[in-house]
């Protein structure tokens, strides 16, 4: 059991997929010598590992259910330190969902921010042309030297604005 609680303690550092994370543990689970088998079910997923018997140790929780099977009768002292090994896995599997929903979450939230960004810098820019429009219908003479000289100033400098916003979106 001990070596099972080491593998559980080093699985849950390198696998990031709970379901994943379960199965493996299941099938480490059953390769302790008293163990013949298991089968599990959690909302999403369900599987078996080894073989079943007549001998059987029930756990279940709000996200998973659990049952080992083992090759001989278990006292109920072992019957207890296995619904324990089932709730430890349980509260593992738990805080797997619980880390891949918060991965979920912040993945979502980078979007959201990145996208608030760029529509932020694309309305300035929209704004800054609309400032440039409005002043050229405004002068009666189109031509003037003022109004070129601004929309010379101001283009090369909203062009590559755009090309920075450009480049952030792609980024």
């Amino acid at each position: 059991v001990e070596k099972w609680l080491y593998f559980l303690a080093e699985l849950s550092q390198v696998e990031s997929s709970p379901d994943r994370f379960l199965a493996e543990s299941i099938a480490a689970l059953t390769r302790l010598d008293w163990v013949s088998g298991a089968a599990w079910r959690t909302a999403h997923d369900r599987g078996e590992h080894g073989e079943t018997s007549g001998f059987a140790v029930e756990y279940e929780n709000n996200d998973v259910a659990l049952t080992i099977y083992s090759r001989h009768r278990t006292s109920p002292a072992l019957q207890w330190h296995l619904r324990l090994l089932g709730q430890l896995l349980g509260e593992f599997y738990l805080a797997k969902l619980r880390e891949q929903k918060l991965q979920q979450q912040s993945y979502v939230l980078a979007v959201h921010e990145t996208g608030a960004r760029l529509t932020h810098d694309v309305k300035n820019l929209l704004q800054s042309l609309n400032v440039l429009c409005a002043m050229a219908g405004q002068d009666a003479r189109a031509d003037s030297p003022e109004l070129q000289a601004l929309i010379r100033r101001q283009l090369p400098v909203i062009a590559q604005r755009l090309s920075a916003t450009i480049d952030k979106l792609q980024r």
